[in-house]
């Protein structure tokens, strides 16, 4: 289950998840990570949002892995972006989180299939997602509102 800090984060006073994210939370860290990209219009925080989620990703943070490659896929129009996605949302449904199996399906469905010749793969990921309710759309909708700016999303 996820933590109160899921549903409550954008309550949150950035000195406090910076407090927390500076004692080592990662979780505090993954979230002030998101309100930095949330303030893209602020000089500065969503270049230090996006190192944060990089950080937490190279220590194996499987969220930001899953943000990073959603990110990366916002880029869709540059090749290396989307071998970055690729390869980070594959490393996160690799650790079995659910938003990024989800995420992988859709877009290889309406990206990749062509390329990867993946049609397996998508329906490989949604058999298995099938049997899991919806339980991981929530993170895969909190992303596609912070990266794709999508107000509907967040809804």
């Amino acid at each position: 289950m996820e933590s109160e800090l899921t549903q409550d984060f954008l309550e949150l006073d950035l000195e406090t998840l910076s407090q927390k994210s500076m004692a080592g939370d990662q979780e505090s860290t993954y979230y002030l990570a998101l309100r930095y990209v949330l303030m893209r219009n602020t000089q500065g925080y969503e270049d230090e949002g996006i190192d944060l989620l990089e950080k937490l990703s190279e220590q194996g943070y499987v969220k930001a892995m899953y943000q990073l490659g959603l990110r990366e896929l916002k880029s869709s129009r540059n090749p290396l972006a989307l071998e970055r996605a690729k390869q980070y949302l594959r490393t996160a449904a690799a650790q079995d989180y659910d938003p990024a199996k989800y995420a992988l399906a859709e877009h290889y469905q309406k990206y990749w299939t062509a390329i990867d010749q993946t049609r397996e793969k998508e329906q490989a990921l949604r058999k298995e997602l099938g049997s899991k309710g919806d339980a991981y759309k929530w993170d895969f909708l909190l992303a596609r509102a912070t990266f794709w700016r999508d107000p509907e999303a967040a809804m």
